[in-house]
């Protein structure tokens, strides 16, 4: 379950398709810190959920993420797997020595440095201010787009929004591109975030769906500049741009 850009997915959905076939749900809330859907702040509603704490997520510790369950088996299964498989509570449980441990299963060395946790800690305590200065950021960008017919903006009310990337949909292809290439021309970065996974060769040959919408929509957008602290100049260079393109 997928929360693209910090936009929540139709999770009442896919839960009720989850109980239907005996499934647990993946909440996917790397995007989505701090987002909320009827007054509940996404990544409360699977049964794992993965954050991301990326470079150029809402919240960093430069790398790293995190999960998040309820469930004590898991914490304690992925506590294993995140350290080399090593049982580190076992010494714990039974009062033993420290270096009597045991290696329970295959692992990886995923667990995150001090310094990245304390760095991903300081800035809780600004996140309010970080989703806030991006709110008014969207906001800005989706008025100023409105009359534009070419292109699809996200959203208009972002109170509950906590958008990791800003996005708008061009539907023509060569339009995109034109756009792209305006946009570059001036010194502005723009994106796609992302390509259908499908389409990479590593998947490409393997069965796959009818994903015809994922194939539209990555065929349409285009990523804009968004960062918690955006200087009014560079919000209307953004903006000014754009607007031209289309004029």
């Amino acid at each position: 379950a997928v929360h693209y850009a910090g936009i929540p997915c139709r999770i009442d959905e896919i839960h009720e398709l989850a109980r239907e076939h005996g499934l647990r749900v993946i909440e996917d809330a790397a995007h989505a810190f701090g987002s909320r859907s009827r007054d509940r702040l996404l990544g409360t509603f699977g049964d794992l959920v993965c954050f991301s704490f990326g470079p150029v997520k809402i919240i960093t510790s430069l790398e790293g993420g995190a999960i998040v369950t309820p469930n004590a088996d898991d914490v304690q299964r992925i506590r294993e797997l995140r350290l080399l498989g090593v049982d580190t509570d076992r010494a714990l449980r039974t009062n033993t020595r420290m270096w009597d441990y045991d290696v329970a299963s295959q692992g990886w060395r995923y667990h995150m440095g001090s310094m990245q946790a304390s760095i991903g800690l300081a800035q809780l305590a600004l996140v309010d201010t970080f989703i806030e200065n991006r709110q008014s950021y969207c906001r800005l960008y989706s008025e100023r787009f409105a009359d534009i017919p070419e292109i699809v903006t996200p959203a208009t009310d972002f109170s509950d929004l906590a958008l990791f990337i800003y996005f708008i949909r061009v539907p023509d292809p060569e339009t995109r591109s034109e756009l792209v290439a305006h946009m570059a021309a001036r010194g502005i970065h723009t994106g796609v975030h992302f390509q259908g996974a499908h389409e990479f060769s590593f998947y490409r040959d393997r069965p796959r769906g009818d994903l015809a919408v994922t194939e539209l929509v990555a065929g349409q957008q285009v990523t804009l500049p968004l960062h918690s602290f955006m200087s009014e100049e560079t919000l209307e260079r953004v903006v000014d741009s754009v607007v031209s393109f289309f004029e």
